[in-house]
């Protein structure tokens, strides 16, 4: 994609240093520098790339484009090549029209231990993770919907710190026993601010400046700040190193909950024992551990979810105006709660050869903070409350082996790792649009209705469409070793669920997609757009009968009951149908390979680099699916800066990466 990059660096360090033998200092730090000069708009819109692929004739000389002033009128007026549907040159949007970031994060945090004996110890710790972020945003004069072009800054500053202390007491060994016990408190802090000043236009083109305004700024300014305490223990038993148990407690006290709920408890077990050191087993057994656990987790909300308040808006004339939001908020929000049971079986075999680990986990979520509509009648659009339960349970098994070992340095190593809608009963992640009218008795029980206008019957309720979520997944890693060589590739695998593609919509009714071509194509040359067309399914005869409505069986779907134009042939077929839009979420992806060697610290001499690994890799190489134009895993739309999945949002292609990697150790 042309004027398009993304730069990032990041600096670290992570250094300790012993001031006494008891007292030591530690710092550990990270500074991320991303910039960039134009990042692409995603979603549907006409200034986004998979738009300009959309709508776009094959006809275009792309070429002809690059140079996109009109002459005589440089820096003034586009040379577009659609003046009649109005859409922007792609080359001087790409080029003119930028999205801009400069972004400085610093993450890190220092911490004093002090030993005061073998047994007792503390550590005091500080920490920071905060970021600026800058995003200027250009149009320029001639853009199509902004004529006079436009300039935006958005400047976002986020900091959280956090301040935590614990004191530890190791019992050693109290005969068969063994103890330890830590009891802290942490102290955490959030606070931003962002604003956003914008020029609707420019007084002189090509001026991109706040003070280069042609009519009046419109300018939004956000804060917020926000606060956790919180006190914890910890208590860890064993007995005989084979009976393992670990105690917690914790209790948050968090300043966006009302006074009477801000204080929230949330305890955890976990045991675990070791078959293999309890019981004489068979010696292909080399670990044996079962594993269970239970913890209870809380949270709390985002600021400023208790009371309305009102906002600015553009002033009336000289007259100032607020308004207030349109969501009812809650001043007796709960915390939330989650629980989480967890049963595990650890196996190792044959000197670990062979590895498993399988868990069943079992998660309810409890009085989650979630908006219900309201009735516009009540003046507002939605009411924030705690409501719902949501169950997530499976199971997770991981086998890992080395099938193969041989004396020479080799072996192989295999392992494996619309409207979305909740409804009581229901499975988590259901979505629900409109679909098919389908006849409901009789011999064509089950066909799609077509209309006298020649378009499939659309329900005028939702249906269900299926679920996102998958049956399962899986990751298959094989690695490949012989001497210094070694060989790793990486398959992901999600079987099952099911997504919904605004692209495939779209592109169906622009006729950018290979399916379009399919009854064109059967026709004769020259005479694709003389007739109807006629959709399979079942003709509403106006009585209350249906009959077939295709007639024709060569494929050019030329001659039926109730016919239609070439375009609206695929464009209303799809449009406001969510059901023709669902596509199988399954896919197999080869994420990753790499090829490396490991250099011998021989070959280094007196240089200071030792462990020195020079390796290639690929990620996002082959794609296996049954979806033949989108990439299954990047069916996530955004909306109000989360994601939604099941909804794929016009996203761009998925893209291969290679990389070239030294690592060494001084």
């Amino acid at each position: 994609m042309p004027n398009n990059d993304l730069q990032r660096n990041t600096f670290a360090i992570n250094t300790s240093y012993k001031l006494t033998d008891k007292f030591t200092a530690a710092v550990k730090m990270s500074y991320i520098k991303t910039e960039s000069t134009n990042r692409p708009d995603q979603g549907y819109g006409r200034n986004t790339p998979m738009y300009f692929i959309l709508w776009m004739t094959r006809q275009t000389n792309m070429n002809s484009l690059r140079d996109y002033w009109q002459p005589g009128l440089e820096g003034v007026q586009q040379y577009q090549y659609n003046y009649g549907e109005n859409h922007n040159n792609p080359f001087f949007y790409q080029y003119e029209n930028t999205s801009a970031q400069n972004k400085d994060r610093l993450l890190g945090n220092v911490s004093l231990t002090y030993d005061f004996t073998d047994k007792l110890s503390l550590i005091v710790r500080t920490g920071t993770d905060f970021y600026n972020d800058n995003r200027p945003t250009r149009n320029a004069v001639s853009t199509v919907s902004v004529p006079n072009g436009s300039y935006r800054e958005v400047n976002i500053f986020f900091e959280e710190r956090n301040t935590d202390m614990l004191l530890s007491y190791d019992f050693k060994a109290v005969g068969d026993f063994g103890i330890k016990v830590s009891a802290g408190a942490n102290r955490m802090d959030q606070k931003g601010n962002s604003t956003n000043s914008f020029a609707p236009s420019l007084l002189s083109p090509g001026i991109y400046s706040l003070s280069n305004y042609g009519s009046a700024l419109v300018v939004g300014q956000s804060r917020f700040t926000k606060r956790i305490n919180s006190a914890y223990g910890l208590a860890q038993f064993d007995y005989q190193n084979k009976l393992f148990m670990d105690v917690t407690a914790r209790n948050d006290w968090s300043s966006t909950l009302p006074a009477g709920n801000n204080s929230y408890f949330y305890p955890s077990v976990s045991t675990s024992a070791l078959f293999n050191e309890i019981f004489e087993l068979p010696s292909i057994f080399n670990l044996v551990k079962l594993r269970a656990g239970w913890a209870e987790v809380g949270k709390d909300t985002g600021p400023y979810q208790l009371y309305n308040a009102y906002n600015t808006q553009n002033p009336f004339g000289n007259t100032p105006v607020l308004s207030e939001t349109s969501g009812l908020k809650n001043p007796d929000l709960k915390p939330e709660s989650i629980n989480t049971y967890e049963l595990g079986l650890e196996l190792s075999l044959l000197e670990d050869r062979i590895g498993l680990d399988f868990t069943y986990y079992d998660i309810r979520s409890r009085d989650q903070v979630i908006n219900i509509p309201l009735s516009n009648t009540s003046g507002y659009g939605s009411r924030a409350i705690n409501a719902g339960e949501i169950k997530n349970q499976g199971i997770e098994v991981m086998l890992r082996g080395t099938p193969l070992k041989l004396a020479n340095g080799f072996k192989s190593a295999p392992g494996e790792e619309a409207t979305l809608e909740a409804r009581v009963g229901e499975r988590m992640g259901a979505l629900y649009g409109p679909g098919f009218e389908r006849v409901e008795s009789g011999a064509l029980k089950g066909e799609i209705i077509i209309s006298s206008n020649g378009d499939p019957l659309k329900t005028t309720s939702p249906i269900y469409l299926g679920n996102f979520n998958s049956d399962w997944t899986a990751g298959i890693s094989n690695e490949f070793t012989y001497k210094g060589f070694y060989a790793r590739a990486l398959f992901d695998i999600r079987q099952g669920g099911v997504f919904i593609s605004r692209f495939y919509n779209k592109a169906m009714g622009a006729g950018q997609l290979e399916e379009t071509a399919i009854e064109r194509g059967a026709r004769a040359p020259g005479t694709e757009y003389d007739g109807l067309y006629y959709h399979a399914g079942a003709a509403d005869n106006g009585d209350g009968t249906y009959s077939q409505n295709l007639v024709s069986t060569d494929g050019t779907a030329s001659e039926g009951i109730w016919g239609t134009t070439a375009r609206n042939f695929y464009k209303r077929y799809h449009d406001h149908n969510s059901e023709s839009q669902v596509f199988d979420a399954s896919y197999l992806k080869l994420r990753e390979v790499a090829i490396g060697y490991n250099l011998p610290n021989s070959l280094m001499g007196n240089l200071p680099f030792r462990d020195v690994r020079i390796s290639i890799s690929g990620r996002n190489l082959k794609l296996w699916t049954d979806n033949p134009h989108i990439d299954p895993e990047g069916a996530v739309a955004t909306s109000g800066g989360g994601l939604i999945p099941g909804f794929e949002n016009m996203s761009l292609p998925s893209t291969r990466s290679w990389g070239f990697n030294i690592n060494f150790r001084l």
